[in-house]
């Protein structure tokens, strides 16, 4: 009849929601299926690419059940009109599911973003380990089990707090030894020119030995140690704890090399980790993409499954 509606949008929207029922019931049994499914023969990546095979099917028949309902409950016998109620069906479920899959893309490149930052901090922590030296690959020093930082810190720190400790316990050996040798004094360029001190005053024994481990802090600044740091360390070695200049020159060329050695793997692990960073995202840029065409793709194939179910759907004719 003239101006009598053709399209039923209760029928629509009882077909919509059949289908999301159906979809619902349908992914949940084939997930929970799928994960039992689990064991030493099928590992969780086999059961998860079957897991979404199934979920592309459960919608396909979702739709096809959803079209049914539409077209049968609008009693039309038209193939036209059926398969339009059909095609309204599948429209107005690709809207729904479009608004929940924003969400779960959104959701896609921050489990990515989360991976890279979780990739990058185990690669930091496993390459922050610098064993120089026995002594530091027998006890971490402090702070071994802290989060790396992005500058590569972390394994610098390492080296650095070791040799802080060696200098600390051969300062307070050296003055034990010589208790007479006021630390606090001027760098002199030899042993005769520092001023004599009371050997048992406990307050110059401290002084000394702050003024000893100021030297070596200077040297352990962040960078390379400059030309100055290494020349204070040397003459604080030899006419502060009366060591000989080649035996100061050997220790203080061994810590020079153990802090270039270090700023070497940390900036090599920095390196690394952005490498590991950069390819995350684009891991998970692709995943997100990928998701994208196939969502797209079974939306396409879930049209021809509402027309088919609209088709299926209508009233037999008299």
């Amino acid at each position: 009849m003239k101006g009598q509606a053709v399209v039923s949008w209760g029928s629509v929207l009882a077909g919509l929601l059949v289908a999301l029922a159906a979809l619902v019931v349908l992914v949940l049994a084939g997930t929970g299926v799928g994960l039992l499914r689990v064991d030493a023969e099928r590992t969780v990546a086999d059961v998860g690419l079957r897991t979404a095979a199934w979920w592309v099917l459960a919608l396909l028949l979702s739709l096809f059940i959803g079209g049914f309902v539409a077209a049968r409950l609008a009693g039309v016998r038209s193939r036209t009109v059926g398969a339009l109620h059909g095609a309204l069906v599948w429209s107005a479920a690709a809207l729904v599911g479009t608004w929940l899959a924003a969400g779960g893309l959104a959701d896609v490149g921050a489990a990515a973003t989360g991976a890279a930052t979780q990739s990058a901090a185990a690669l930091a922590t496993r390459l922050g380990i610098v064993p120089a030296t026995p002594a530091e690959s027998a006890a971490p020093p402090d702070g071994a089990g802290e989060q790396p930082t992005a500058d590569g810190s972390a394994i610098r720190s390492r080296v650095t707090d070791t040799i802080r400790s060696e200098a600390t316990a051969l300062v307070r050996a050296r003055l034990a030894r010589s208790p007479s040798t006021d630390a606090t004094a001027p760098v002199a360029s030899t042993a005769g020119d520092l001023a004599p001190s009371s050997a048992n005053d406990p307050t110059t024994d401290s002084g000394a030995e702050a003024a000893a481990l100021a030297t070596v802090d200077d040297l352990l600044a962040p960078g390379e140690p400059s030309p100055g740091a290494l020349a204070n360390a040397r003459a604080m070695l030899r006419d502060r704890l009366s060591l000989g200049a080649a035996e100061a020159e050997r220790i203080v060329e061994g810590w020079r090399a153990r802090i270039s050695e270090a700023e070497a793997r940390a900036q090599a692990a920095v390196a690394r980790l952005k490498d590991r960073a950069r390819e995350a995202a684009r891991t998970g840029l692709h995943l997100a993409g990928a998701a994208a065409a196939g969502f797209a793709l079974a939306l396409v194939v879930g049209l021809l499954a509402a027309l088919a179910g609209a088709l299926a759907g209508r009233p037999p004719q008299d």
